[in-house]
Parts: C-alpha cells; structure tokens; sequence
C-alpha cells in the first residue's frame, strides 16, 4: 500500500450495517489503512447506522472494533452518510419499486463520480 494515498471505504448498505463492519474489519486486518468510511443508504439505513454509531463508545460498534484490535479509532461523520434521492428529490425511504432502484443507480454513480 502507498502511504502517500488516503484509503476511504466506500459501502452501500440497507437497513443492516453489517456489511460496513465486515469490510472494514478485512481490509483492516489485511493491513489497509482506513482513513474515512462514507455510506450510501436509505433514510431506514442511516437511522440504523447511527444508532450503531453513538458517541457513547461502549455503543459505537467501529470504537469498539478499533480498541479491541489496537486500530487507531475511526468514526464515521454524519457528512458521510449519503441517502439516496427520489425521483421528486426528496430521500428515500427504501427501495421498493423500478423507480426507486433507478434513483438509486444514478445516485450512487453521481456520488461516485464527485
């Protein structure tokens, strides 16, 4: 790995974070150096990822992680979490329909691409 390059791990994620902390324990324990998470998720998604995020770090499911392996502690910023736009360009709830899964590619690419 190039130490000069900042590693930012990019996970798209339902209602179950899981995903999140099982990608981000691997490449941890692989010896990637995670510098920033951002989410890409529904409105259901973020509420359930900041419940696992609380500033208390008994709570803080990544706080947790970190101490317990000797990581350098990482928390993932509001500003990180990104909820998927509606058609109407309000978020979105879940994905449910045709529509919804279409808002959600083009969000996802348009993220990616800025």
């Amino acid at each position: 790995m190039n130490p000069n390059k900042k590693y930012i791990l990019l996970a798209v994620s339902g209602e179950t974070p899981q995903i999140i902390t099982e990608t981000f324990f691997k490449l941890k324990s692989t010896g990637y150096d995670i510098h920033e998470i951002h989410v890409i998720t529904t409105v259901r998604g973020k509420s359930n990822l900041i419940q696992l995020l609380s500033d208390d770090p008994e709570k803080n499911i990544f706080l947790k992680m970190c101490s317990e392996y000797g990581w350098e502690p990482l928390t993932v910023e509001d500003r990180n979490i990104h909820v998927f736009f509606d058609q109407d360009g309000g978020f979105l709830d879940d994905i449910r329909t045709d529509c919804d899964e279409r808002c959600a590619a083009d969000f996802i690419f348009k993220t990616t691409k800025d």
